[in-house]
């Protein structure tokens, strides 16, 4: 005699079936009322999204919240086999001609957003982003195809600017609403925040690339909310006039002076808003020169990346999420260690940019640039300190990780400039990253050089 099976056991396959169930009909629809690829994708992305809200009040527990993303990261890795690919029920979501792990990046945003809200139960935190990524970017889809006439150009194709005004239209209904319903954010914050958010979330979603706006649309709306839900109405006036400054120093100078693109110049601001929005503004000066650094690099020396500023920005992006998420999860936060790593980045893309030079001259400009960056890296690992002298996690000198993380990094350019010829921005990344990394985890771990 068969045990019976638990209802909730259940609910993993029911799920599952009922995404492949929702593809196949897709694709039924399409081939009967001839949708496109777009459309097509379109709609599971918003069936995806609406049945993902749901999730944590429908799955009784942890355990099987994850266990279904990783099935569906299962499901997706055999929709993208090449035979599974080309046919009609996996044209639904790979049918569109440009390269995309957006369906990756979804699954990843909903298990962030699950944690941070600790399961949901944080409505706010697990709601507000994924109804911007789900409703937000599937009415600007619709806009821009119907009424889209004025067209910008991205790194794969091009947007309308009605799509993009009817996405921050949308966020911005959508944010008031549930910061109201959802929230204790007082009214006045309600207004701020909700510009704020809308505009933010629209550079992003129009500027990212690859299915990347998936992950940054979502967690980017997730951490506005964690650091600024209890900001002061004066603080989130002082956050919009930023965003506005940001915007038209990189568009208006970047452009001119560092030969950026307009959709690297918007993505930069996106990118460097986010960070200087959830930490002191000392800690943007780093990333800031990792991507000024980064030009001299791609003039005189070029890879083979065909797009290396917006290469460069995923690279330090996905390194400042992780900086940032990580130091959340854990309770001691990364944000210097971030800063050493982008200070390495920046040493690496000048002995890169210094490649044709001879050694000792390469040599003799690490000494000196590795000297600077130290001294400010001392004095912002000191501001930090002493700036959240009350908080927990935070950690004293770090003189041996800055010595020896910029120092290794600076070596390895300087001697083998070719290895970073190919896939140059994710190896500059790991390299960067790896003393910082190793020094956090042993600082953790071993409880030495924490605050207590």
């Amino acid at each position: 005699m068969s045990l019976p099976v638990p209802p909730a056991t259940i609910l993993l396959p029911l799920s599952v079936g009922f995404f492949l169930v929702g593809i196949w009909g897709v694709g039924q629809a399409a081939k009967r009322w001839d949708w496109g690829a777009e459309i097509q994708r379109k709609t599971v992305h918003v069936g995806t999204g609406l049945f993902a809200m749901a999730l944590p009040w429908l799955l009784p527990n942890d355990t099987l919240f994850y266990g279904l993303l990783a099935l569906t990261l299962l499901v997706m890795a055999g929709l993208r086999l090449p035979k599974v690919a080309s046919s009609r029920f996996g044209q639904v979501l790979h049918g569109v001609e440009r390269k995309s792990c957006g369906d990756i990046m979804l699954v990843a945003a909903l298990g962030t957003l699950y944690f941070y809200s600790d399961g949901g139960a944080i409505a706010i935190l697990y709601l507000m982003p994924l109804a911007v990524l789900t409703l937000s970017d599937a009415a600007a889809a619709v806009a821009g195809s119907a009424y889209g006439r004025l067209h910008y150009t991205i790194e794969d194709g091009h947007k309308s600017i009605e799509g993009s005004i009817i996405f921050f239209l949308v966020t911005l209904v959508l944010a008031f609403t549930m910061l109201l319903l959802l929230s204790d954010v007082p009214r006045g914050g309600v207004v701020l925040l909700s510009f704020v958010t809308a505009a933010f979330a629209t550079v992003v979603e129009a500027d990212s690339w690859r299915g990347l706006d998936n992950y940054f649309v979502p967690v980017g709306v997730l951490l506005l909310l964690v650091f600024h839900m209890e900001s002061s109405p004066l603080t989130l006036l002082l956050l919009a006039s930023g965003f506005l400054a940001t915007f038209v120093l990189i568009y208006g100078y970047g452009r001119a002076l560092l030969d950026l693109s307009a959709h690297t110049s918007r993505a930069y601001t996106a990118g460097l808003f986010m960070i200087g929005a959830v930490t002191a503004w000392p800690n943007v000066i780093m990333p800031t020169l990792a991507l000024i650094s980064q030009t001299f690099a791609r003039r005189n020396n070029p890879s083979d990346s065909r797009h290396p500023d917006l290469d460069m920005l995923a690279m330090l992006a996905v390194l400042s999420f992780a900086a940032l998420l990580g130091g959340l999860a854990l309770g001691y936060t990364a944000i210097s260690f971030y800063g050493i790593a982008c200070a390495a980045i920046v040493t690496q893309c000048a002995m890169l940019a210094m490649a044709h030079k001879p050694l000792i001259l390469r040599l003799m400009a690490a000494i000196g640039l590795g000297l600077v960056l130290a001294g400010c890296l001392t004095a912002l690992v000191l501001f930090n300190t002493q700036f959240n002298a009350s908080s927990q996690g935070w950690h004293e000198a770090l003189s041996i990780t800055v010595g020896l993380g910029l120092a290794l990094p600076a070596l390895i350019s300087a001697l083998y400039p070719a290895l970073f010829q190919s896939k140059r921005y994710a190896k500059v990344g790991v390299v960067g990253t790896s003393i910082p990394l190793a020094s956090f985890l042993f600082l953790y771990f071993q409880q030495k050089g924490f605050a207590p």
